[in-house]
């Protein structure tokens, strides 16, 4: 089966392939935009339930789990688009990131994640919401956490 979210909804969201640093036509920042989506639709399809998720075809719950979603996309995207800046101003000699780079796209990446699992807790019926990630506090210290 395919995500309840398309393609099309990503872009949607105002992400372009200039971010990611995708030119030309559309095939590679399709075939990116697929290869999160199918991502995405394996959380999904896991915290649902394989045959669950299968049976949601309209009503509000197919709504809230394409925008949960969408908003996992989002999530993953923000990350991606925090990370690519932090990298390009360390290349081009700009500091280390951290110093100059805002946290805009992190902070709009675990505001998408929350809403992403507000969505999938109104389709479960739970409060599905788990989130991972990790603290590096030098650079061989790594600590991970769960919450």
């Amino acid at each position: 089966m395919a995500a309840k979210a398309n393609i099309q909804d990503l872009k949607d969201l105002g992400f372009e392939q200039s971010q990611f640093r995708y030119e030309g036509d559309d095939t590679g920042w399709n075939t990116f935009l697929a290869s999160v989506l199918a991502d995405v639709e394996q959380i999904t399809r896991e915290q649902v339930g394989s045959a669950a998720y299968d049976a949601i075809v309209d009503g509000a719950r197919l709504v809230y789990l394409k925008n949960a979603e969408k908003e996992f996309c989002a999530a993953d995207l923000w990350r991606r688009v925090e990370s690519f800046e932090r990298g390009t101003a360390q290349v081009n000699g700009a500091g280390t990131g951290a110093e100059t780079i805002g946290s805009r796209p992190l902070e709009n990446a675990n505001k998408a994640e929350e809403r992403a699992w507000d969505y999938l807790a109104r389709v479960t019926g739970t409060n599905a919401m788990q989130s991972f990630g990790h603290v590096q506090s030098g650079a061989l210290e790594e600590e991970a956490t769960t919450s």
